[in-house]
């Protein structure tokens, strides 16, 4: 019977062996591995999808009881897999905050760590960068703080521990019961990490593990010890371990199927002060429970004015300093990787800048490049094959730098470094020299003959928009609904003026221009670029630099070389400007609702789409257009 459990045991641990290398696994024939799968799914220990030639076994939890009860019970270094190896993307963070501290008169989570940040702001910030879409922060002293935050960042939903006073941060767990129903990151709201924690326990490999790093010398650590390649034992008694191999710090990824048996055995707890790591190292006497270890890691506890203070004083300093070396570290990895070249021969890098996108100036062997990391949130608004083909359009008419890289499915690019390259003002777009030049690279795209492989359809954009709003449960605008409709009746109007379809770039803001040390002009940053009607371009350009009327004639007469604009150009230029201030105002939600923060931008879009859209409805009505 010993060999029938070791075969349940080894396949817990890896549902994917074949028969062939559980025999070698177990030390057994094949034919004998055969004969033990049938028995142990004949008693329901094991199911076993048959997909084509390939099995995919799955141990029953009548089979994990079994393993518990007749072959663990004797083999105190072994443990069991409460579930599968990590298959499923964590979506959802949940964030203990009930509690009090005696040296604050607010919750600990809004101290400030610097002149405009509060902790959990920051936090926050870290867990919607890495593509959490809920948090749930479980609060208790002084609720009403966090119920502020849920008007800004709307994927947070506020649940309270009426006993915070009187019970541990099991009993805070335990209310996010039959709200949160999949895999989740468990955070403590007092403390402050470095962005790399997130990311390595999300990429972590078991679905349940904590982050430890090295003992701090608080004199209050969880400190813990590892056997055998998982976590043993946790306990704040040094005098209790065997050895310490580091401290947890109150980083968790925590499995629907382990918070499920952590809530079984809370059900007859007598003890309203424990915690909920306690509760997590019982269940893993048998269970496993990974770890990442990251023995590096800068982070820092808030539960003192001491510890506040010492903050200030000098971790904030340090911890930028590290977040500041690893984000570039990354990107040198990223750089070295995709040009197939040895870190070291990336001598110097620096941040240059981005609003929807962060780019980074990379030398390499005495050459300078800029490198692209797209930003947080943007896959879904982006298409990323399309825009590397219309890249290499916009390099094939020298309108922007040469590309050296480009994926099509991460979005990284590298491209030429512009030596000199100054990015144009709204103020110097409204000189004439500079409008005679900024619309020659419009001419060049626009009459290229060029149709680029996507269109670009605000109309279809509009409806995108939407449907990402809903994906991430974000808001929009109190009347939303019927200034869309007004919107929307402009699609009639244009296609009434003669729309065309030509290739257009689609986000011509001046932050888009650059001019070099010689003078010469580019147009950079090819994402939302597609076949649209010209105007659009020049509508774009005019509206992000907030021309007045006069350089708005100055811009067309420029581009037209004419005197006289046109009657339908000049009311296709007025209903690109409103559909473009309708459009961004949506993506700054959707930006906004990923965690970025834009203050009021969107907001005074949205408000200047409807003083143009007033506007133009009073032109149309007296033309008869509508």
């Amino acid at each position: 019977m010993s060999k029938l459990f070791e075969i349940l045991y080894a396949l817990n641990q890896k549902s994917e062996l074949s028969q062939r290398e559980l025999a070698q696994t177990c030390q057994l024939s094949i034919g004998k591995v055969n004969t033990l799968i049938k028995e142990a799914e004949e008693k329901g220990y094991l199911s076993i999808d048959r997909v084509s030639m390939k099995h995919v076994y799955q141990v029953t939890e009548k089979g994990i009881e079994a393993i518990i009860e007749a072959y663990l019970a004797a083999k105190d270094d072994l443990k069991i897999r409460v579930q599968a190896r990590n298959e499923v993307k964590v979506k959802t963070a949940v964030i203990l905050a009930a509690g009090k501290r005696a040296d604050f008169d607010v919750p600990v989570a809004f101290l400030k760590i610097d002149e405009e940040t509060a902790l959990i702001e920051r936090t926050l910030r870290i867990l919607f960068e890495n593509e959490i879409e809920n948090v749930v922060i479980v609060a208790g002293y002084k609720q009403e703080h966090f119920n502020d935050l849920v008007m800004k960042y709307p994927k947070i939903k506020i649940l309270q521990n009426p006993a915070y006073q009187h019970s541990g941060t099991m009993k805070s767990l335990s209310v996010i019961e039959g709200v949160v129903k999949d895999d989740f990151l468990l955070l403590e709201s007092d403390i402050i990490f470095e962005t790399k924690a997130i990311k390595r326990l999300l990429a972590h490999p078991e679905r349940d593990c904590m982050i430890i790093t090295n003992e701090s010398g608080s004199g209050d650590e969880a400190l813990v010890e590892i056997r055998n390649n998982y976590l043993y034992n946790m306990t704040k008694d040094r005098h209790q371990l065997n050895k310490i191999d580091g401290e947890m710090i109150g980083l968790s990824k925590v499995s629907s199927d382990m918070f499920e048996k952590m809530m079984a055995r809370f059900v007859d707890n007598r003890n309203p002060y424990l915690n909920y790591e306690y509760m997590l190292m019982d269940i893993g006497r048998k269970y496993r429970i990974g770890f990442e270890r990251i023995g590096d890691l800068v982070w820092w506890e808030f539960d003192t004015r001491q510890q506040y203070d010492r903050f200030k004083k000098d971790i904030y300093r340090k911890l930028s300093h590290q977040e500041k070396v690893w984000h570039e570290s990354e990107v040198k990895e990223t750089v070295a990787t995709v040009l197939e070249i040895a870190t070291n021969e990336i001598t110097e890098i620096g941040l240059v800048g981005g609003m929807t996108n962060t780019s980074y100036k990379v030398t390499i062997a005495g050459k300078n490049y800029i490198a692209r990391i797209p930003g947080a949130g943007t896959d879904g608004m982006i298409n990323r094959i399309n825009e590397k083909a219309n890249c290499v359009v916009a390099n094939r008419l020298g309108l922007d730098a040469e590309i050296m890289y480009i994926d099509a499915y991460n979005g990284v690019k590298i491209a030429n470094f512009i030596e000199g390259a100054e990015t144009l003002t709204a103020a110097m777009t409204k000189r004439e020299d500079v409008m005679e030049e900024v619309t020659r690279l419009f001419k060049i795209l626009h009459h290229s003959g060029i149709q680029l492989q996507n269109d670009f359809d605000v109309f279809g954009e509009i409806e995108k928009y939407e449907q990402l709003i809903d994906e991430v449960n974000g808001f929009l605008f109190e009347d939303y609904q019927s200034t869309k409709e007004r919107v929307v009746r402009l699609e009639a109007v244009l296609e009434s003026l003669g729309r065309k379809h030509v290739a257009c770039h689609n986000d011509t803001g001046a932050f888009n221009i650059l001019r070099d040390e010689n003078g010469r002009f580019y147009l950079i940053d090819w994402e939302y670029a597609g076949n649209n009607d010209p105007m659009w371009d020049l509508a774009a350009h005019a509206l992000e630099s907030e021309f007045d009327s006069g350089e708005e004639i100055l811009l067309l007469q420029k581009y037209f070389e004419v005197e006289k604009i046109e009657e339908a150009e000049w009311l296709k230029f007025l209903i690109f400007q409103i559909c473009q201030d309708f459009l961004w105002s949506i993506w700054t939600c959707i930006k906004e609702a990923k965690g970025n923060d834009f203050g009021t931008y969107g907001l005074d879009r949205y408000e200047r789409a409807k003083v143009k859209l007033n506007e133009l409805e009073s032109k149309l009505k007296v033309k008869g257009m509508i």
